[in-house]
């Protein structure tokens, strides 16, 4: 009877051990069977869209303007207008639809106190007193006007403010000061202004302040010094300007989620024992 009993014992840990085996196997492997490690989707980290897509302060209005996918926004102060977000064009009148979502830079000119619109390789001009496109400059291709634009400014603007009378366009980790449409120099963008990552958007307030925007945080700057205390959450700044977070995307399974698994397509849990002979097994296939 016990050489029975052990004999039994023995085969039921043997087939414990191999569910065991089998349970570890289809958690790494994923429910396709791929041979391809497995990145869970609840632990890929998010991928953080930008908050603001452009921004400026209307010197003549008074109020900032920002721009995120097809809608825009009026703060006054640092609170959103009744009545906005609104879709584009709005009140931009002769924005052309190819301008009507993912709008990439814009910015008052000091020198003609135009608006200028970026969007891809080309940009707009509109009047600031009734915000109307100028005839024939409506979907202008980069250069265009901006006279010494370097190459790798001529495929879009990532962002563009004003300051101390120029204008100031973004691109990657480089910018260009431009006086009366005319470039006076390019320099590589100061590291803390980078801090936060790629410049989304840019704009001088009225406080005299620069404030660049990087996914959902922005930083205060003197000039371009950072000041202490920054970068922060854009939504605790600008107050109704939202952050959007796009669904966690795993680069190796090709799995998309913006919520851990449920229950009903979870693996069901291994009881001690199993998890023992897991991690036995695990150590043994290392140490090979």
């Amino acid at each position: 009877m016990n050489i029975r009993s052990n004999q039994k014992r023995s085969v039921q840990g043997a087939i414990r051990t191999m569910f065991a085996i089998l349970m570890s196997m289809a958690i790494l492997l994923g429910p396709f069977g791929t041979l391809v490690p497995k990145v869970r989707a609840e632990i890929a980290p998010a991928v953080q869209a930008a908050d603001v897509d452009a921004a400026f302060f209307h010197r003549g209005e008074k109020v900032s303007y920002f721009f995120k996918g097809n809608q825009y926004y009026r703060l006054t102060g640092t609170n959103v207008d009744p009545g906005y977000p609104k879709a584009l064009p709005g009140e931009w009148q002769g924005l052309p639809a190819s301008f009507h979502s993912g709008i990439d830079a814009a910015v008052q000119d000091p020198y003609s106190n135009n608006i200028y619109f970026f969007k891809g390789n080309a940009y707009s001009a509109f009047n600031s007193v009734n915000k109307t496109a100028y005839p024939g400059y409506d979907n202008v291709t980069l250069p265009g006007g901006w006279q010494g634009l370097p190459a790798a400014f001529h495929n879009g603007i990532d962002a563009a403010l004003d300051d101390n009378g120029s204008v100031i366009l973004y691109k990657g980790r480089r910018h260009v000061v431009l006086k009366n449409e005319r470039v006076v120099s390019e320099t590589d963008i100061p590291a803390s202004v980078l801090a936060a990552g790629p410049i989304s958007a840019a704009f001088k307030y009225s406080n005299g302040r620069n404030y660049f925007f990087s996914g959902s945080k922005v930083a205060r700057a003197i000039g371009f010094a950072v000041e202490p205390g920054w970068p922060n959450e854009t939504k605790d700044v600008w107050i109704g300007i939202g952050a959007t977070t796009a669904a966690a995307t795993s680069t190796r399974s090709g799995e998309t989620s913006s919520s851990p698994p449920t229950a009903a397509n979870r693996p069901p849990p291994l009881t001690v024992n199993e998890m023992e002979h897991v991690m036995r097994w695990i150590s043994i296939k290392r140490a090979r």
